[in-house]
């Protein structure tokens, strides 16, 4: 909820003012009944408005309408980071390695600076460009590391896509060379 101020030009003749305040999404009127020529209503925010004057005085059954005003009562802002790119730790960058049992154990770092609990996407294979463009169906880890199946004498690329659920990073494209 937020306190809004509205404020009018009095009129001559006028005794009153009633403000009718409508909620253009359930279509429901909060109405006030005021002396002067302002008043303070609490309102739900996210929600689009609108807005009236009627002028009422106590010596004549007539009244007079203001134009009708419409705006919209923003929601609190919402702050949520995309997590840091994930940084591989093993194998290390560049570097030549041997496979045991025709597998090779993928790990890396990532995190979030929100603290939120992050999941992974592997992109691997011996061709650069589907992995620099992901151009192919990713491996999915909970944790910051993965067993893969290598084939001796090739080399691999890859890619790390961490995700917090809401927003997502990409780490550089990273490489290793199985003996």
């Amino acid at each position: 909820m937020a306190d809004v101020d509205f404020a009018w030009t009095l009129s001559k003749d006028t005794d009153f003012y009633e403000i009718i305040v409508t909620n253009l999404l359930n279509l429901t009127n909060i109405s006030k009944t005021v002396k002067g020529d302002k008043t303070t209503i609490s309102l739900s925010k996210g929600i689009p408005y609108s807005w009236q004057i009627i002028s009422k005085s106590d010596k004549v059954k007539q009244t007079a309408s203001s134009a009708l005003w419409k705006f919209y009562l923003a929601g609190d802002g919402i702050s949520t980071y995309a997590p840091f790119p994930a940084t591989a730790t093993s194998p290390t960058p560049g570097s030549s390695i041997t496979a045991i049992a025709g597998k090779v154990n993928l790990a890396w770092i990532g995190s979030d600076p929100d603290s939120k609990i992050l999941s992974y996407e592997i992109f691997i294979d011996m061709d650069v460009n589907k992995v620099y463009n992901h151009n192919m169906t990713p491996l999915k880890s909970s944790n910051p590391n993965l067993l893969v199946n290598v084939s001796s004498g090739m080399t691999y690329y890859w890619s790390i896509k961490t995700s917090d659920g809401a927003q997502s990073s990409f780490s550089v494209v990273y490489s290793f060379r199985v003996n």
